[in-house]
């Protein structure tokens, strides 16, 4: 599976950047967000400019796709209206996004439409 560069959600186009570590921590300040040195973040979705920053240097490719899509499910949140971080359910934005993730994964064959 791969993850694109961007996407289009409502009439915004979403950007995806997958950051170094340096990258990351920069953004991460640029933003006034914590940094947890023992916990360190795997993803961000930043409404403001509709781009979602991913975490390389600490990610297998599952965990990054993984990532992605929970970050996806931020972006879909804030689309419907949900403007903060606060009104995010993180586990079940994790539990959507993993779902996600799956049925993207699992797809086979085409139907016909008629």
């Amino acid at each position: 599976m791969y993850i694109p560069r961007s996407f289009q959600l409502g009439s915004r186009t979403w950007r995806v950047k997958i950051l170094k570590d340096d990258q990351f921590r920069t953004h991460m300040h640029d933003t006034d967000r914590k940094w947890d040195y023992e916990n360190p973040p795997r993803g961000l979705c930043d409404p403001n400019t509709q781009i979602i920053y991913l975490h390389r240097d600490h990610l297998s490719h599952v965990d990054m796709v993984h990532t992605f899509y929970h970050e996806v499910m931020h972006a879909l949140l804030f689309s419907l209206g949900q403007f903060s971080n606060k009104q995010h359910d993180e586990t079940t934005v994790d539990a959507w996004g993993d779902k996600f993730a799956q049925i993207m994964s699992t797809m086979k064959g085409e139907n016909q439409l008629e």
